[in-house]
């Protein structure tokens, strides 16, 4: 647990760094001396959770599923190190596709579901994003209840939901990159990204016509909002049409191969012995898609928009969902000429963060 601590720490230290508007010549030499503190510890966790009998089962290639138990659930495993002490670092992400499960018999329950689908959506992409953020003018009961929650967030966050950088940019490269029709209507942005207009999709029966989701806003965990007990996410105008909170997604009828939450800490939620996480991961999943991408610490926006983008071209070149994932982040590994500040995105903090759950096939 001390081990994946002070993983934790160094991403936090990044985040911090980022958040001051530190200039990038600085972010790279901060990130330069933290790199020593995560390769030490990646490598000796990789030793622990993988003895030398399991990593000779393991064949270059192989999807490796882990189901964590506890605080290995924040640990991003595509980060370990595989490589001794001396070596040029190599991490486990160049050589296996990972997805993760929150519970050892969902899997199974996700691929039942998807044999019983009758056929498969019609449209490539719905996508979430660039949620607009302002204060509400109804002084209807609910609304100043719902506001009061809004604002005691906003006093945690500094005064401000902030707007999600590329946001836009993205969900218009993933409406590119899948050729989504217009008639299919893909993009929901700014004021048509809301906890309405989501719901209003599901009782009209027309969510499930969708292969791919993307959400491209801010996720809230319990107890950053007053009296939200569940994870959230914050689409937009909270403060009149509420937070899509986890119940909400449970209730969701969907026909999706993954559902992308490019938000802050998605993945997290409550540890309940014997099942896992309970968390938005899986609430989606139960409401029928067949995996998750989601994030396990606070993200930064440009490298985010790569993984997603990358992410999303891999899948409509044919890869699996893990394998697709795998790739961009080699990409941002090895520095690709093609992705700006390619050498500070060869940092851990920036391409570790985003993870499959659920089928990684």
């Amino acid at each position: 647990e001390r081990g994946i601590d002070q993983l934790r720490d160094v991403a936090e230290s990044m985040v911090v760094a980022i958040q001051r508007g530190e200039p990038t010549y600085r972010l790279h030499r901060f990130a330069q001396r933290s790199r020593s503190q995560w390769d030490d510890t990646a490598r000796s966790l990789f030793e622990v959770l993988f003895p030398q009998d399991l990593r000779t089962r393991i064949r270059p290639g192989d999807l490796l599923y882990v189901v964590p138990t506890g605080p290995l659930y924040g640990l991003p495993f595509g980060a370990l190190i595989t490589s001794d002490e001396g070596a040029p670092d190599r991490y486990l992400v160049a050589d296996n596709p990972l997805a993760y499960l929150s519970s050892s018999s969902l899997l199974q329950i996700v691929r039942e579901s998807s044999k019983r689908r009758s056929e498969p959506p019609r449209y490539p992409l719905l996508a979430f994003a660039a949620p607009v953020y302002e204060g509400a003018t109804d002084d209807r009961i609910a609304d100043v209840l719902m506001k009061q929650k809004t604002q005691s967030y906003l006093q945690y966050v500094g005064g401000t939901f902030s707007t999600i950088p590329n946001s836009v940019d993205t969900a218009r490269a993933l409406e590119r990159l899948l050729r989504a029709p217009s008639e299919s209507d893909p993009l929901q942005l700014g004021d048509r990204a809301t906890r309405g207009r989501l719901l209003a999709l599901n009782d009209d029966a027309m969510l499930d016509d969708y292969r791919y989701l993307f959400f491209g806003v801010h996720g809230v965990l319990p107890g950053e909002v007053n009296r939200i007990v569940q994870p959230a996410l914050v689409l937009s105008h909270p403060e009149q049409e509420g937070y899509l909170t986890m119940g909400d997604v449970f209730g969701l009828s969907l026909n999706a191969e993954l559902t992308t939450l490019s938000a802050c800490n998605t993945a997290r939620g409550e540890t309940v012995r014997g099942e896992g996480i309970r968390g938005m991961t899986r609430a989606f999943m139960y409401a029928g898609t067949e995996s998750v991408g989601a994030t396990l610490w606070a993200v930064e926006a440009k490298s985010v928009q790569l993984l997603s983008e990358g992410l999303h071209e891999g899948l409509a070149n044919g890869l699996g969902r893990a394998e697709a994932l795998r790739r961009i982040k080699i990409r941002l590994i090895e520095g690709d000429a093609e992705v700006q500040s390619a050498a500070l995105f060869e940092h851990p903090y920036f391409w570790a963060p985003l993870v499959i759950f659920g089928e990684g096939a």
